[in-house]
């Protein structure tokens, strides 16, 4: 998909505009105070760690990969050499700490 490939695969911001309809209007008045004070008592969520630079995601050399030599090109892929990778494993932390993060 092209927007897979343009910007998340490169790591580039992208400002989507007129994307939502009216209905989401509302969620834009929700702010991490509002979510944790609107929380039960001792909620949690589960979210991928991030770096010590604050991504959660990279691209990294395919050679890194074992078996990335016999892969299949996907169609619309540009680096054949590079790979996506995504933080997979995920941790629990209280809804008023990840509320703080935003």
């Amino acid at each position: 998909d092209e927007f897979v490939r343009r910007f998340v695969s490169e790591n580039t911001p992208v400002i989507l505009e007129g994307a939502l309809s009216e209905a989401w209007a509302s969620t834009f008045a929700w702010t991490p105070a509002t979510l944790s004070a609107l929380a039960p008592a001792g909620a949690s969520v589960r979210v991928a760690p991030l770096m010590a630079d604050g991504r959660d995601k990279w691209v990294e050399s395919s050679s890194l990969w074992p078996g990335s030599e016999t892969w299949e090109p996907l169609p619309g892929v540009i680096h054949h050499d590079r790979v996506l990778a995504v933080a997979a494993a995920r941790i629990e932390v209280s809804l008023a700490d990840f509320a703080a993060s935003l």
